[in-house]
């Protein structure tokens, strides 16, 4: 399971480099400053559309047909399990610490340090270059260390970036502290999702899976929004403070699952 989640997450290369290098080229497309980006993206997910509903899934495995013995536990019950818990906090965290970062990223490379548009983009296409490429390389790391041994490392390289990001402005350490906050999303998205895969049986996974994508995404999108205001309020040195304080919570909550079942 781990290299062919590694394998799709590599897929990301493509729209890495397509969206900050390409689409980001579109923003005088148009009268409308940047109106050219948005124009071009919603093209884009019309042909993803197209392609996926050309793919053909196979069917679905009832439960009925499916080779547990045991019926399907009630989901409240999967998500109590110490393994469940920790696989969707690594999730949930991976992109609640990224976007901490990353949302606010261009603003306060322009505004608050003056870096131009050009270097900027560079540094995005850079980040979400690092998000995906690794995949192939964490996939063999998950199988040979384990879900929680990866994640941990990805808290380290999120402590990492925070600090880089803390002492120094200039662009070589943003386009570094943004390569590295790549690495960190990859893995902790990646050792999460094979550690909640693992966490249920074939017949609950579908549920498991839906309550880990709302928990994730509604985490990505709250922190999404309040990143910027953070930054206005608090600082971007005080931001890495609170992003290295958020990496270390994850960390002991780990920690504290995994003592709870040493087999997570």
């Amino acid at each position: 399971f781990a290299s062919a989640m590694s394998a799709v997450l590599f897929g990301g290369v493509l729209g890495s480099l397509l969206g900050p290098g390409a689409l980001a080229q579109a923003k005088d497309l148009l009268e409308v400053p940047f109106a050219g980006i948005y124009l071009l993206g919603g093209c884009v997910f019309v042909v993803s559309l197209v392609l996926i509903a050309c793919v053909k899934f196979p069917p679905v495995v009832s439960s009925a047909a499916s080779s547990d013995a045991e019926a399907p536990r009630p989901l409240c019950r999967i998500l109590r399990q110490p393994s469940c818990f920790a696989a969707i906090l690594a999730m949930a965290s991976s992109y609640s610490i990224m976007l901490l970062l990353m949302a606010p990223t261009p603003v306060v490379m322009q505004q608050y340090y003056n870096h131009g548009y050009v270097p900027t983009t560079l540094t995005m296409m850079g980040h979400m270059f690092c998000m995906f490429a690794p995949s192939p390389l964490t996939g063999k790391l998950v199988s040979r260390f384990g879900s929680l041994k990866v994640i941990h490392s990805g808290l380290i390289l999120a402590c990492t970036t925070a600090i880089i990001l803390w002492l120094d402005h200039e662009l070589a350490a943003f386009v570094v502290a943004m390569g590295l906050l790549g690495f960190t999303w990859n893995f902790m998205f990646l050792g999460g999702t094979v550690l909640l895969n693992s966490s249920s049986k074939a017949t609950e996974s579908l549920k498991v899976v839906a309550a880990a994508d709302c928990t994730v995404f509604l985490t990505a999108a709250a922190f999404t929004v309040l990143s910027m205001p953070l930054v206005s309020n608090i600082g971007w040195p005080e931001t890495q403070i609170a992003t290295m304080s958020m990496a270390v919570a994850v960390a002991l909550c780990l920690g504290v699952a995994a003592a709870v079942k040493r087999d997570v």
